[in-house]
């Protein structure tokens, strides 16, 4: 059966290990991440200093729209001062986690559109169990990036001629990884242009593995922390292998699952445990280094390393494990990659 927007999967709830390990984990530190789950941690959210020279200085729109499934959704856009840089740019999405907001997606998108990117971090609901709010959530990320790209034909008045809609990517952490996969299987359907996908540590859902063959050759990234229960223990390794193209993996030596989120907050932290602004900030270099390169973005600023280069840099100094993998060989190293 095709995955479609209205696709819902009916089936008996059932719940692997892993999941129920997860579970009681939530439940224990319920309180606690419920009270600060949208609350930055102050101390660890400055990650990158002064401002770089040669960047531009940036416009942030704040919204909320109703999706075309009747969703009312609050949104933050970020994009270069018009007075300072000439579209169109490079757009990206920024798809933020289980029970989480596009906050936690702020350093990273200011960050980018410093750097001649627009970016979008929609706030979905927070609520990502359960395949009809998955499919929800999944429908409405779809119509945010018909609505940004100008496919609808209501584009946001904010970016309007400043969109390169062949230079799109899409990046989701945690739950939020799971639904920019869906994401880009559906888009592709529809002819919405999604050039480049980079997953933060993803954790994948079980329906999607069996329509995974479907989704066609795309720039892929995945970028993972250490292996724990957060991220189910490397599970986007299990998906990987079911790819029919070429992807790039890269683990973050040392990272937490909360790394990956910029700024992290105390219900992360609770949960998954403790972050710091330097792996944080190796995560968003990889991330806007990959997305630079693989949409033909220009340099901007002092920074001349491509990512190949900086993944070179880490890998000198064994910060980074990296595979260019594919898929007949993925198979075989799947165990060795999980165990490092």
């Amino acid at each position: 059966m095709p995955l479609t927007g209205s696709y819902v999967i009916r089936r008996a709830a059932t719940f692997s290990l892993p999941t129920m390990m997860l579970l009681v984990v939530l439940a224990s530190s319920w309180c606690v991440s419920q009270a600060y789950a949208a609350r930055p941690i102050s101390s660890q959210i400055e990650t990158e200093g002064p401002p770089e020279a040669g960047t531009y200085s940036i416009k942030t729109v704040k919204g909320t729209r109703c999706t075309s499934g009747g969703t009312m959704q609050s949104y933050t856009i970020y994009l270069p001062d018009s007075k300072e840089a000439q579209g169109p740019f490079p757009t990206v999405m920024l798809i933020h986690g289980f029970l989480m907001t596009g906050e936690q997606h702020r350093n990273n998108a200011e960050y980018m559109a410093k750097h001649g990117f627009i970016v979008l971090t929609p706030d979905i609901s927070k609520w990502l169990w359960g395949d009809d709010k998955r499919t929800r959530n999944v429908d409405d990320l779809v119509d945010d990036l018909a609505w940004l790209t100008g496919k609808k034909g209501d584009q946001p008045e904010c970016v309007r001629g400043l969109v390169d809609s062949s230079r799109v990517g899409v990046a989701g952490n945690s739950s939020g990884g799971a639904a920019a996969l869906e994401l880009a299987l559906q888009a592709q359907k529809i002819n919405i242009p999604v050039h480049a996908l980079v997953s933060l540590d993803g954790v994948p859902w079980d329906r999607t593995l069996e329509h995974l063959h479907e989704l066609a050759p795309i720039k892929l990234l995945t970028l993972r922390a250490e292996p724990c229960i957060c991220n189910y223990h490397a599970r986007m390794l299990k998906f990987l292998s079911s790819l029919s193209f070429p992807y790039e993996d890269v683990k973050v030596n040392g990272a937490r699952h909360c790394d990956v989120e910029n700024p992290t907050t105390l219900g992360c932290f609770s949960i998954c445990g403790k972050s710091d602004a330097e792996h944080r900030v190796v995560f968003q270099n990889l991330l806007y280094l990959y997305f630079r390169d693989q949409l033909s973005a220009p340099k901007v600023g002092t920074t001349e390393k491509s990512f190949e280069s900086y993944i070179s840099e880490l890998q000198s100094e064994k910060k980074v494990v990296k595979e260019m993998n594919y898929p007949e060989q993925h198979k075989d190293i799947v165990g060795s990659l999980a165990d490092r």
